[in-house]
């Protein structure tokens, strides 16, 4: 049985201004993630490589999570395989013994390595096709 969902790292609300670190208060600024003086002062921050997170897909298949990267326009999972852990550990998705394997921006099939519940680096697969991406894992297993 096969459960997908999405996650958006950057639709979560944010709780302080991403310029001056300031407790957000307003639900304009909690929406927009920067406080009202900082917006007067600067706009609306782009969404851009350095700053922003990435947003992906979840499936998870018997012991296996997939993660697809949505390329829009923030960081690739790939720059931020460190978050997506973390995101998959706070979340509970990711648990000992699972393995997760990503599509890239490019439609490249790899795997994130976890130890203890942390990134610990990248392995390749390789592959366009998700099936044959997940064969070849099950089959590096045996």
């Amino acid at each position: 049985m096969t459960q997908m969902l999405t996650i958006r790292t950057n639709a979560n609300p944010a709780t302080h201004c991403s310029c001056c670190g300031r407790t957000l208060t307003d639900a304009v600024s909690v929406k927009i993630g920067k406080g009202p003086i900082c917006r007067a002062n600067g706009g609306v921050p782009e969404r851009d490589l350095f700053t922003t997170r990435s947003d992906y897909e979840v499936e998870i298949e018997g012991d296996v999570i997939l993660v697809t990267d949505l390329d829009l326009g923030g960081r690739s999972v790939t720059n931020d395989a460190e978050g997506v852990i973390g995101d998959l550990v706070r979340s509970g998705l990711l648990r000992p013994g699972m393995r997760v394997i990503y599509r890239d921006s490019r439609r490249v099939w790899d795997e994130l390595l976890v130890r203890d519940g942390q990134f610990a680096g990248f392995a390749p697969i390789d592959l366009r096709d998700r099936d044959a991406a997940l064969s070849s894992l099950n089959a590096k297993a045996a």
